[in-house]
C-alpha cells in the first residue's frame, strides 16, 4: 500500500510542479501580450490540461484539476501582477520586467509546494485563499495602473 501512496504523491507533485511553470510563464506571456487577463488565464489552464494529458493520461486529469488549477491561477496572477507593477513603478524595460516577473512568479511558487510537507490538502486551501486575495487586487487595481 506503501507504494501506491508514494506514487499518488509523486503524481500529485508532478502536477503542481507544472502549474507553477505554466502558470508562472503564462502570466508573463499574457501581460507582454496586451492584458487580456480572461482570456490569457483560460489559455494558460488549456495549455496546462493539454500537458496533463499528454504526458500524463487522462487518469490524471483529476489530480490535474484538485492540484493544479488552484497552484496555476497563484503563479498566473502574480506573474501576471508583478510584471504589471514593476512596468507601471520602475524604470525597467519590458524585458527585464518580464523575466523579474517570471523568476518571481516562480520563486513564490515553489516555496508554495514546501506546503506538501504540512499535508496533502493545505496548498490547495492555502492557494484557494491566495487565489482569491490575487483576483480582487487585479480587480482593485484595474483601473489604477495604466495598461
Amino acid at each position: 500500500m506503501e507504494v501506491i501512496a508514494a506514487g499518488f504523491m509523486v503524481m500529485v507533485a508532478t502536477a503542481a510542479t507544472a502549474a507553477v511553470i505554466v502558470g508562472a510563464i503564462g502570466g508573463a506571456i499574457v501581460w507582454r501580450g496586451g492584458n487580456r487577463l480572461t482570456l490569457g488565464g483560460l489559455s494558460a489552464v488549456a495549455v496546462y490540461f493539454l500537458a496533463a494529458t499528454d504526458f500524463l493520461g487522462f487518469s490524471f486529469l483529476t489530480r490535474a484539476v484538485i492540484w493544479g488549477i488552484p497552484t496555476l491561477v497563484l503563479s498566473f496572477l502574480i506573474s501576471y501582477l508583478t510584471a504589471r507593477h514593476l512596468k507601471s513603478r520602475t524604470s525597467l524595460g519590458l524585458m527585464w520586467a518580464t523575466l523579474a516577473a517570471v523568476g518571481s512568479a516562480l520563486t513564490v511558487g515553489f516555496l508554495y509546494l514546501l506546503l506538501f510537507r504540512l499535508s496533502l490538502w493545505a496548498p490547495v486551501w492555502i492557494a484557494l485563499g491566495a487565489d482569491a486575495c490575487l483576483i480582487l487586487l487585479a480587480i482593485r487595481n484595474w483601473k489604477l495602473i495604466p495598461q
